[in-house]
């Protein structure tokens, strides 16, 4: 019975280093990709990478409900990439502070910035549900 155990334990181990080298040659693979990239999209990519940490920044704030500090992140976020995400995330600190105004406006921002573009749907829903429940 040991003896099959360990066999499970050596398995699982390699299989974990298989999954290890797989995401390292992955993340090296993308990052030679985006190295050759032309600067401009390279200062692209690196925008939006820093928009999603300042985004993940502020949901820390806002799962602790310390909105103010909530609400800079999610402004720095939408400085670096005005994203309807980043607007939809404001637009819910507003309306947990019960400012259904402000929530309204950041909606509606977010929401403006899709227009022309095949934006996913379901974000776009969301923003949208947001305003109604503050109209409400």
């Amino acid at each position: 019975m040991k003896e099959k155990e360990k066999e499970e334990e050596n398995a699982k181990k390699r299989a974990e280093e298989a999954k290890k080298k797989k995401e390292a040659e992955e993340k090296a693979r993308k990052e030679a990709e985006e190295a050759a990239l032309p600067a401009e999209e390279r200062e692209k990519i690196q925008k939006k990478k820093d928009a999603e940490a300042f985004k993940l920044q502020g949901n820390d704030f806002y799962k602790k409900r310390q909105f103010e500090q909530a609400l800079e992140f999610y402004q720095k976020a939408i400085d670096m990439d005005p994203d309807l995400t980043y607007y939809s995330n404001k637009a819910a600190v507003y309306f947990e502070m019960k400012d259904y105004d402000a929530c309204i406006d950041a909606c509606d921002q977010g929401i403006e910035t899709t227009k022309g573009t095949n934006y996913d749907f379901v974000k776009l829903s969301k923003a949208i549900a947001r305003k109604a429940n503050a109209l409400l």
